[in-house]
């Protein structure tokens, strides 16, 4: 039976090693997914279409080779330019699939009364992770750390954990959650918005054409559904 087994409790210091690991289980996992999605947005779009025929034009113009050495040849060079390019895209953003200074400190940072860190535990391995701290708001958490270990996924621990999150939260005297993802984190964003959160906005986190890293904000009124969970029962 999907979660039997599962204990979501407050992190523990005996916990530390397991979150770490997850953390860079997960954030390793997504950032190659990122990886794989800009290189084949890239492969299709116009710029590199024009780029290629560019540096062949001129390649051709200038050398004069057979069309197979000269294609190699321009290959070659806009695959040489563009991945120094997209190196240093990347830069801009690699530490958004980072570890986090938190979890390095685990203990000392969520010892703070407007924080928590809960873990899923199933046989004593961390199977998951979620946390939340204060806002700028007295009366809104952000929610973040969400990590679910891909051995432990489809059996509706995420949900498990954003609902445990919610309690914590409300206990805590928090209204709203609010929280950002990537654009192209489209699992999470599915999951978030089944939970409840509704998207506020979406803003460029990094930039270098044609590449883009965009992220967006989601809002989860606990108010509001403690309104709707009266009016049910």
């Amino acid at each position: 039976m999907p979660g039997q087994g599962v204990e979501i409790r407050r992190a523990d210091p005996g916990d530390v090693a397991g979150v770490r690991a997850l953390c860079r289980t997960v954030q390793k996992a997504a950032a190659r997914e990122e990886i794989g999605i800009h290189l084949c947005s890239f492969l299709v779009h116009p710029f590199f279409a024009m780029l290629m025929l560019l540096t062949f034009s001129v390649l051709q113009w200038r050398l004069q080779t057979p069309l197979e050495l000269t294609a190699c040849a321009a290959l070659l060079l806009v695959g040489a330019e563009e991945g120094l390019r997209f190196w240093l895209f990347w830069r801009r953003l690699r530490h958004v699939f980072g570890e986090g200074a938190d979890l390095r400190d685990l203990g000392p940072f969520y010892s703070h009364p407007r924080r928590f860190f809960l873990v899923a535990v199933i046989n004593n391995e961390v199977a998951g992770t979620v946390a939340a701290r204060e806002t700028d708001s007295f009366t809104s958490a952000k929610l973040w750390r969400m990590f679910v270990h891909p051995r432990f996924r489809k059996m509706g621990l995420a949900s498990r954990l954003i609902s445990a999150c919610h309690e914590e939260c409300a206990r805590l005297g928090y209204t709203s959650v609010v929280l950002r993802t990537h654009v192209t984190n489209f699992k999470a964003r599915k999951c978030y918005e089944k939970a409840g959160y509704v998207c506020t906005g979406k803003n460029n986190f990094a930039r270098l054409y044609p590449h883009s890293f965009d992220v967006v904000h989601y809002l989860f009124n606990i108010c509001d559904t403690k309104v709707m969970d009266k009016q049910i029962n």
